[in-house]
């Protein structure tokens, strides 16, 4: 059986990345993109050189592919539900063009 969960998708940053290190020191960095063409808004994280890359490289106007996969994250609300969140991981980054200065 293949299994296979690969997404590549073209747009811009919509928020500023959200700085965060993970129980055991590893940056991670959260943030939203939208999907050029589309009012779609994706959920994304990254963690160690991406990360960085995102965070110190990535214009907030810049066309870039982002390129990963999609996970399911298990989480209990306030009230002791179970919930799933789902997100983009971001395991590559290609800038396609940058803003004017």
């Amino acid at each position: 059986m293949i299994r296979l969960n690969k997404l590549l998708i073209s747009g811009r940053l919509a928020t500023e990345p959200e700085q965060r290190e993970t129980a055991g020191g590893t940056n991670q960095v959260l943030y939203k993109i939208r999907e050029n063409g589309t009012d779609n808004l994706w959920h994304c994280r990254s963690f160690a050189k991406i990360a960085d890359f995102v965070c110190d490289r990535v214009e907030q106007d810049a066309d870039c592919v982002f390129e990963g996969r999609l996970e399911q994250t298990p989480w209990t609300d306030d009230q002791g539900n179970d919930r799933r969140s789902i997100s983009f991981r971001v395991t590559r980054v290609h800038v396609e063009s940058t803003v004017p200065a």
